[in-house]
């Protein structure tokens, strides 16, 4: 029969098996926002709002409610063994008159056999990356790139204003929707194709193009030339070939000289 004080210690120790594994995971996750501040190069930056006040171009935090607010690792969500928080990054620059944009991104971080697994939720669904025990710096680029990659991909829309929100599906939260970002970029790309006619780079490879395909052509002429040369002379060797065979089997035989001699009749 077991004990009570058993199964008291066993619950103890589940307990302080599930108090470490959730330290664990606030500060692994709080270690790869920093290392992410640091990568974008916004860690500890700050833009001014004017009359004295400033706004942290890199925070960190959770998304609730549809919005975020900043908090530390240890109000981090809990979910399915996995800690769910957010990053907010306020990007622009004044001298060029370049507005500041928002951007929140919802992350997850949970373990594995081998490690640890971070998810970003894109907005081409949730991305996963895994990681190491050791968590190695290293490691985490993969998931600082993809993070890039989706602001450089938006940039052009958060020009036009509003906030762009990350949650394994299109960003929204006042953003322009998918027609109007397709149309947005058929623009750029038909801007594009009228210029290149007037390009000199692209006349001058026109140019080049034009005269090796020109130089081509007079090398096929050529050997086209050459096989039907070659193609009649083997029509006559094969000519040749079906005459002495007939002369062969007719009795006749080459003698010296090319000529033939007559058949014997004994």
């Amino acid at each position: 029969m077991t004990d009570f004080m058993d199964i008291r210690l066993a619950y103890e120790k589940r307990k302080e098996a599930r108090a470490a594994h959730w330290y664990d995971l606030q500060q692994k996750a709080n270690s790869l926002c920093i290392s992410l501040g640091g990568h974008l190069g916004l860690y500890g930056e700050s833009y001014s709002l004017g009359e004295g006040h400033e706004e942290q171009r890199f925070q960190i935090g959770i998304f609730d409610d549809e919005c975020f607010k900043r908090a530390s690792p240890v109000d981090f969500h809990r979910k399915d063994l996995k800690v769910a928080f957010a990053i907010r990054l306020f990007v622009g620059d004044a001298q060029d008159n370049i507005a500041e944009c928002e951007f929140i991104f919802k992350l997850n971080l949970g373990k594995s056999a081998n490690g640890y697994v971070a998810e970003l939720l894109s907005s081409a669904g949730v991305l996963q990356f895994p990681i190491s025990r050791q968590f190695i710096e290293s490691e985490r680029k993969a998931l600082f790139e993809a993070i890039l990659q989706e602001v450089f991909e938006s940039w052009d829309s958060k020009m036009m204003g509003g906030t762009a929100t990350f949650d394994g599906g299109s960003f929204s939260l006042n953003m322009p929707a998918s027609k109007e970002l397709l149309e947005h970029q058929t623009i750029l790309l038909q801007g594009e194709s009228e210029q290149l006619p007037h390009d000199p780079s692209v006349r001058k490879t026109t140019h080049n193009l034009v005269a090796v395909n020109q130089d081509l052509s007079e090398q096929i002429v050529q050997l086209n030339s050459k096989i039907g040369r070659l193609i009649r002379d083997l029509s006559k060797a094969h000519v040749e070939c079906a005459e002495l065979t007939s002369l062969h089997s007719g009795g006749y035989s080459l003698t010296w000289g090319g000529k033939t001699s007559e058949p014997f009749h004994g």
